[in-house]
């Protein structure tokens, strides 16, 4: 499982594609299985965190919570999303997100 950081909005998500090519100027990235935490003040003035373009911050961790490799996504914008019905945290939960963007750093192993 992978932690998330989407314009403010902090989850997790079980799988990740599109991260193989590092230093792609653009392209897209398909994170599924994502619960977001609850976090009503994110939601004020907004429909979804997906609405808004910029960083996503994407960290894999070991067992012990460190972060083992941390991807970077510039410019990035949700370009299509599929709803869960799954609140198992009591945040917004999404089957799919497909994130375009400009480029992608990565530190770490």
């Amino acid at each position: 499982m992978k932690t998330i950081h989407i314009s403010g909005a902090n989850g997790k998500c079980n799988e990740i594609s599109g991260l193989e090519n590092c230093g792609t100027t653009n392209g897209t990235v398909l994170l599924k299985d994502v619960n977001f935490e609850d976090q009503t003040e994110l939601w004020t003035g907004y429909g979804t965190p997906l609405e808004k373009e910029g960083t996503v911050t994407i960290e894999e961790k070991d067992e012990n919570n460190k972060t083992v490799k941390t991807w970077k996504l510039k410019n990035s914008r949700a370009l299509q999303f599929q709803t869960s019905s799954n609140t198992g945290n009591g945040g917004p939960s999404f089957k799919s997100i497909e994130l375009s963007h400009e480029g992608f750093t990565v530190e770490g192993n």
